[in-house]
């Protein structure tokens, strides 16, 4: 599942720890106050090649993530570690998966700030993959 990959990947780059600070498609209430979700969303429809088969050879879903922190400077940080990282997957299997490219779909940024007044910085990704 891509957010399983996504998530042992951002660890594995030393961003956070998946199900301390790094959590997949809800952020519990518990969570620290600077942790991130990752989300999976519709993304672009998916890619035949060459007409192999009757399966899309590439899949392109979106991936969403969002960090929070009281400070808004934190939460900026902590997501900018993430889209770093993120950036630099290109040809790369992540658990048992070629995933061909992740691309920003922007730069980060602010989406206000939550029921407890703690920052969110968002980023949205082209995840471009063999399906799963």
């Amino acid at each position: 599942m891509m957010l399983d990959d996504i998530a042992a990947f951002l660890e594995a780059e030393g961003v956070g720890v998946v199900g301390t600070d790094i959590f997949k498609a809800i952020h519990p209430d518990t969570a620290p106050e600077t942790s991130m979700t990752i989300y999976e969303y519709a993304g672009r429809p998916p890619m035949d090649q060459f007409g192999e088969d009757d399966v899309p050879s590439i899949e392109r879903p979106g991936l969403q993530v969002i960090a929070r922190s009281p400070n808004y400077q934190d939460a900026r940080n902590f997501l900018q570690d993430a889209y770093n990282a993120l950036c630099k997957i290109a040809n790369e299997v992540l658990g048992t998966t070629l995933y061909e490219r992740v691309q920003p779909v922007q730069s980060p940024f602010p989406m206000g700030r939550d029921a407890n007044s703690r920052a969110l910085v968002t980023v949205n990704f082209s995840v471009w993959k063999d399906p799963s």
